[in-house]
């Protein structure tokens, strides 16, 4: 069995500029991550977190993480759910699926390609849930 070194994990400097949310490594101004958080009004104000994406070499090194918990700021100053835009294959993607199972306040649903929702407020949650459902059958 091969097993992997275990991968270092980094500090990364977050920067917002406008509905973007970028990461780079600190000390550096290489980006390594974003996310763009974009407004929608139906089935209620929610935000939705489009082009999240952590360069290949860098991923699993807590980037993603940090970037996630920024994204979890922003639904709290503005008191809106946030439902990830793209859904996740596990097979092509299994880290990813993993980090936003883990993470306290988001909710999977569906079954071929996941997607989350984070709130606090679950009859929010509940109504994007159902509103997404529907909209990927």
């Amino acid at each position: 069995m091969n097993e992997r070194e275990p991968i270092q994990k980094e500090f990364g400097e977050i920067e917002r500029l406008g509905n973007h949310i970028y990461i780079k490594k600190f000390g550096t101004e290489r980006q390594v991550g974003q996310v763009t958080l974009l407004t929608e009004d139906k089935p209620i104000s929610h935000l939705v977190a489009h082009w999240f994406w952590v360069g290949q070499n860098e991923q699993g090194k807590g980037f993603g993480s940090q970037l996630m918990e920024e994204v979890e700021k922003v639904s709290h100053e503005q008191g809106k759910p946030v439902v990830l835009a793209d859904g996740i294959e596990k097979d092509q993607n299994p880290h990813a699926v993993g980090m936003y199972a883990r993470r306290k306040g988001w909710t999977g649903f569906g079954s071929l390609k996941k997607k989350y929702v984070f709130g606090n407020d679950e009859e929010k949650v509940s109504k994007l849930v159902q509103y997404y459902t529907k909209r990927t059958v």
